[in-house]
């Protein structure tokens, strides 16, 4: 009898463990919990999204699987098209990874917000999730770019207007303050204001048609360190110019950017001044491994004395009221003669009499007059964006 039983049990192990190896058809997961339940799901590449397999997406895996974990039973909305709402039954986005091939790891909701996996790549990970269907005629919500609609000087340079861990997004030229969010209640604040409250998402603003642009983030898998190795610290006022693109000049004190060591993965090492302007390392860098720098914006407005407007200066009249600038010599004086027009640069405002040809900067009470000639260019320059008195 003892022996009968023993091959029943054995027959019935059998039967339970040639059902679990029985083929799954595509485009349907299989889910199998082990001993420590764990779950293993075995995904063909032709069930993951475009977006998914150019992204190296290796696995997305629910980490509260198995574990006894204090969620908030509230559902979580973890990602929104412009059709539905997706909700895990708790709060638990978090815990729901995405791995890729690089090893790189992120939230499921940074990755669908991401664009770098789509819904569907859930369900070919068998990750539960519950859809709902949105009612957009009732979202009340308006973004408006007026810079479509009116006439705006607008200066020249990317402007990052909102950022992610992965993503920063950016306009080709500085306008946030005039892309405007406007509520159903008539509250309205500007676009970079909004994102960052998380009042809005980036998905909004393709909805409206908003133009543009990203750019990853920064990671040079060539760079080992950026390290300043001075040995006492560098006391002087004075900032040195280390780098500069087309959008601003970089300072550090006096002396501090010849302690600065960049070292590469092969070995190698050189200045960081080296480094930027051979182009082996960006600024992005820097900020990465906590390098303090200065950075002043290569930006010029002028305006009237009594106006509120700032009017920008086009590149090339920016470049030409520098040399003009560069080459004065500025005396400890404040003159009698009283500015018509206020210049803004990245380094504060300077007051300027277009009749006597004199720039002030009252901060350090000091002046400066230009000569006969640059006083006609100046003139010219300015005349062409504002209206001179």
């Amino acid at each position: 009898m003892k022996r009968y039983a023993i091959i029943c049990f054995i027959l019935i192990l059998l039967f339970f463990c040639s059902c679990g190896n029985r083929n799954v058809p595509k485009n349907h997961y299989s889910a199998e919990l082990n001993a420590d339940e764990e779950t293993k799901i075995d995904v063909s590449v032709q069930d993951l999204s475009a977006e998914a397999i150019e992204s190296g997406v290796v696995s997305i895996e629910d980490q509260t699987v198995g574990k006894r974990m204090d969620l908030p039973q509230e559902e979580e909305i973890f990602f929104e098209d412009e059709h539905h709402l997706y909700r895990f039954h708790a709060v638990m986005s978090r815990y729901v990874i995405v791995t890729y091939e690089d090893g790189r790891t992120e939230s499921v909701s940074d990755a669908l917000w991401n664009g770098r996996i789509k819904i569907r790549d859930l369900d070919a990970f068998g990750i539960r999730y519950s859809a709902e269907e949105k009612d957009t005629s009732a979202d009340g919500l308006t973004i408006i770019d007026e810079t479509k609609t009116r006439e705006i000087a607008l200066a020249e340079a990317i402007e990052v207007f909102y950022e992610d861990d992965e993503y920063e997004y950016l306009f080709s030229c500085i306008k946030s303050h005039y892309v405007t969010v406007i509520y159903p209640d008539g509250n309205q604040e500007n676009v970079a204001e909004a994102l960052a409250a998380g009042r809005i998402r980036i998905t909004d603003l393709d909805r409206f048609e908003i133009e543009y642009f990203t750019e990853e983030k920064h990671r040079n898998p060539s760079l080992l360190s950026i390290e300043d190795q001075s040995v006492a610290e560098i006391t002087k006022d004075t900032p040195e110019l280390f780098y500069e693109d087309e959008s601003f000049r970089y300072y550090l004190p006096e002396g501090l950017a010849d302690q600065i060591l960049v070292t590469y993965t092969d070995g190698t090492s050189e200045s960081v001044e080296a480094a930027l302007g051979s182009g082996r390392i960006s600024t992005l860098d820097l900020d990465q491994f906590e390098i303090s720098y200065t950075r002043i914006e290569k930006y010029m407005a002028v305006m009237q004395r009594d106006g509120k407007e700032e009017f920008p200066l086009p590149d090339e009249a920016r470049q030409t009221v520098e040399e003009i600038l560069s080459g004065q010599e500025w005396i400890d004086t404040v003159p009698n003669c009283r500015s018509d027009i206020i210049l803004s640069t990245g380094l504060g405002y300077l007051d300027y009499h277009t009749d006597c040809g004199t720039f002030t900067y009252l901060p350090n009470m000091t002046c400066c007059t230009v000569s006969e000639e640059e006083r006609l260019q100046l003139l010219e320059l300015f005349s062409s964006v504002i209206l001179i008195p």
